[in-house]
């Protein structure tokens, strides 16, 4: 979660998205919603909570592109570091022969 805010407080437009001193409680908050996103159960207060989560970035003036941003940032943590998690055989066979990305 580090990572994550350090990247938004490091920009002046998405720093200007936080109130003064809220850091710490907006790190619990993605901290609790990854937990619930990867773990579930994928219900209809799940979908509405997402439906407020997506509602408050809208009051905070959180751009679309910031949002995408960030998904990108995210989802690239997260395939780093199953990707680390492999054993090395598995790794070099999941970036492919010349060692770069995997192919879609």
């Amino acid at each position: 979660m580090r990572g994550f805010y350090d990247t938004l407080f490091a920009h002046p437009p998405t720093r200007a998205v936080f109130r003064e001193g809220e850091r710490p409680l907006r790190e619990k908050t993605l901290r609790d919603w990854y937990l619930r996103t990867v773990a579930g159960p994928f219900n209809g207060q799940y979908f509405a909570w997402q439906a407020l989560v997506g509602l408050v970035h809208v009051r905070r003036g959180v751009t679309n592109a910031m949002m995408a941003s960030m998904w990108n940032w995210l989802t690239e943590q997260v395939a780093q570091r199953a990707h680390e998690a492999l054993p090395p055989e598995e790794a070099r066979a999941w970036k492919g022969p010349g060692g770069g990305s995997p192919s879609p």
